[in-house]
């Protein structure tokens, strides 16, 4: 009974988690999502938006579509390679991360932006411009997905500030055990050198 219990508790406590979790990185992308896709629906049955409509699809050509299929490839693999380097390292960094508990955050924010950019990029291949309101689907997605890495980029961009102030810290350590072991030395060859007289 206490087995099941604990783990009903760190599943409610998981849930509670990831419920934090996407209410602090991901409430901006899903009221966007929840208004594009209202005004997509405004848009589709209503003629007053048929101007939009039409610049929206004459932007979107087959050119540009291969162009968001390489940017959002770029991306992914931004984000692939971000957290594999922060997977495998073990530094001061590291530890920082876990301390302020920002690794979860982090991670969370990676696999968001790498789904994202992955649906943009499913979206551009394998859905047929023939589909009702592709245009205006794929710019939402484009968009949502451009916030999420813009959002991402702030975070490394904070976290690179973190690294330096750890490499900084640890440089001022290391200066000043050298200094005490330097004292260390110069107090036994002073005593040493007593001794001999």
């Amino acid at each position: 009974m206490t087995f099941k219990k604990s783990g009903l508790n760190r599943r409610s406590n998981d849930g509670m988690m990831l419920l934090i979790l996407v209410k602090n990185n991901v409430k901006l992308e899903m009221i966007i999502f929840v208004f594009g896709m209202l005004l997509i629906f405004g848009m589709s049955n209503s003629e007053v938006f048929s101007p939009v409509r039409s610049t929206i699809s004459s932007y979107v050509t087959d050119e540009r579509v291969a162009n968001f299929i390489s940017f959002f490839a770029i991306i992914i693999g931004i984000y692939t390679t971000v957290w594999v380097i922060i997977a495998t390292s073990v530094s001061k960094f590291s530890k920082e991360l876990l301390k302020e508990r920002i690794d979860k955050h982090l991670f969370f924010m990676i696999i968001v932006g790498l789904i994202e950019s992955f649906f943009v990029v499913l979206l551009c291949m394998f859905v047929p411009k023939t589909f009702p309101n592709y245009q205006l689907i794929l710019i939402l997605f484009v968009v949502i997905s451009l916030i999420s890495f813009s959002k991402f980029v702030k975070t490394i961009m904070l976290l690179t500030m973190l690294n330096i102030h750890c490499i900084v810290k640890e440089f001022d350590e290391t200066a000043s055990e050298k200094l005490e072991q330097k004292i260390k030395i110069d107090d036994i060859y002073q005593s040493v050198k007593k001794s001999q007289k």
